[in-house]
């Protein structure tokens, strides 16, 4: 393609080059004869003026701008005539911003509506295992047999939690809280007034569904309500929860297996839980942002990591501590050393009061001495306290099953704090998502489900001091876990 030169160019005596390059080098040429320019000469630029600083929000009349902490949605990119336009912000400048959080008082109100949805959560999950040994005798079941409730539930809580993110998008957090509360009802009504064992089993795995899919939509929800600099003491009052419940349900249930059969017991917190749905969806604040489904690209950058196998390990055994030994211990302590079910509940139950400390006094190990030494010496302490629960006599086991759960809760604060620095920040909401659930399926369901497989061979004990041993071992795996050097900045 030939191009017209001007006269005035001709006479430049000097090569001319094509107006892309000439434009890209900074030498521009001028076509009109009668103001020629130099070649050779460099256009001047007006100064660059500051950026104007532009409001988080606000609305105009064609066009709403709003802030938010994930990429668009589906719903939003296959749209293109979309009058929303989404700046993506990180989670703690979104937080930051005054519109985005609600009055203190009100927040407040949310925060303890949230910790009593999560208190009966738990409690759901949690209160089978003072109910087992009335539930293998009004069955007909063995010990196998009704430990594997455990494994069916802790995969249907690994299935829900894994895919929460698609149900949060679509909904948002607020209606993915309720529908989780009254899912978890559900199941537990269809489980009281279950005819067979199937049905049973499927109640058991909807209500491990149910139980999954409230956790990233609660932690989401109180992010939102506070600033970052009150999550410590907002994350505090809700993780009392779990505390809470480990030391109510079996008290619960001892003061009211006597008079009540367990399908009758199974009622009180479906009934709660319902009258808790209400008083959320009346006073309670969710988050205005949805979620935000999981990221395959994520994911595999996340698989690739051997200290993200090191950690789900680890996890493993810090839950098989906490809830895999207190899932099976009832059932052992009437089925070993001859307690009667009131009073093995009174005796687990009251075990958990020193824990509602005990984890305090954990992140100040963390703190003090580090989280690699405190997570070696509480999984090796643990360890050599669960095998001594397995082996001791009659005289000296209520020793044990106070001292267990005083050691394995300590192991939590180190390991989410390690947790949080072995992928790059942009994965590390990825990074507690799959590890928790993956963990949860084999501390809280195959390690209680192989303890009571033994039991029906007569080697409960055993069971409990193999368990012991595979905690004990997670002190050789802690330090070689590769940690992230974190970045200065945002």
């Amino acid at each position: 393609m030939s191009t017209s030169i001007p006269e005035t160019a001709k006479s430049a005596g000097r090569t001319l080059i094509c107006p892309r390059r000439s434009r890209r080098s900074g030498n521009l040429w001028c076509p009109n004869p009668k103001s020629p320019r130099r070649f050779g000469s460099r256009r001047k630029r007006p100064p660059r003026k500051s950026p104007r600083k532009r409001p988080t929000s606000w609305n105009t009349r064609s066009t709403t701008i709003t802030t938010c902490t994930e990429p668009p949605t589906s719903a939003t990119r296959r749209n293109p005539f979309s009058r929303h336009v989404l700046f993506p912000l990180p989670l703690y400048q979104a937080s930051l911003l005054p519109s985005s959080r609600p009055p203190h008082k009100q927040a407040l109100t949310s925060l303890f509506l949230l910790a009593a949805s999560f208190y009966l959560n738990f409690f759901s999950r949690i209160v089978f295992a003072p109910l087992l040994p009335a539930m293998e005798q009004d069955l007909g079941l063995s010990h196998g047999q009704a430990g594997s409730f455990f494994l069916i539930l802790s995969c249907g809580y690994f299935v829900a939690l894994a895919g929460s993110g698609f149900l949060s998008s679509s909904l948002g957090h607020k209606q993915t809280i309720l529908l989780s509360m009254l899912a978890i009802a559900g199941s537990l009504l269809l489980m009281a007034a279950a005819p067979s064992l199937i049905l049973l089993k499927a109640g058991i795995a909807m209500l491990g569904m149910a139980a999954g899919i409230y956790l990233p939509s609660g932690i989401a929800t109180i992010s939102e309500l506070f600033a970052p600099a009150s999550w410590g003491r907002a994350y505090g009052v809700h993780e009392l929860a779990p505390n809470l419940a480990f030391l109510t349900a079996p008290l619960l249930t001892a003061l009211l297996l006597p008079a009540l059969p367990w399908q009758l017991i199974l009622l009180v917190p479906a009934a709660a839980i319902l009258v808790s749905a209400l008083f959320y969806g009346l006073f309670g604040q969710g988050a205005r942002m949805r979620g935000a489904p999981p990221n395959l690209a994520h994911c595999r950058q996340l698989l690739r990591l051997p200290s993200f196998w090191l950690m789900v390990l680890l996890f493993s055994m810090g839950i098989a501590g906490t809830l895999g030994v207190y899932s099976v211990l009832p059932t052992f302590l009437v089925s070993v050393h001859h307690l009667s079910g009131q009073d093995a509940g009174v005796l687990v139950g009251l075990s958990r009061t020193s824990t509602l400390i005990s984890a305090l006094f954990g992140g100040w190990l963390a703190d003090r001495f580090g989280n690699r030494r405190t997570m070696t010496a509480v999984l090796l302490l643990t360890g050599v306290s669960t095998v001594l629960l397995g082996l001791a006599p009659a005289t000296s086991v209520r020793l044990w099953v106070w001292l267990q759960p005083l050691l394995a809760v300590c192991f939590f604060p180190a390991a989410f704090a390690l947790l949080a620095r072995i992928g790059p920040p942009l994965i590390r909401n990825v990074v507690v998502s799959l590890t928790v659930p993956a963990a949860f399926v084999i501390g809280g369901g195959v390690i209680p489900a192989l303890v009571t497989r033994l039991a029906d061979r007569g080697e409960f004990g055993r069971g409990l001091v193999l368990t012991g041993l595979f905690i004990g071992c997670g002190a050789l795996l802690v330090h070689l876990v590769r940690e992230r050097t974190p970045q200065a900045g945002p």
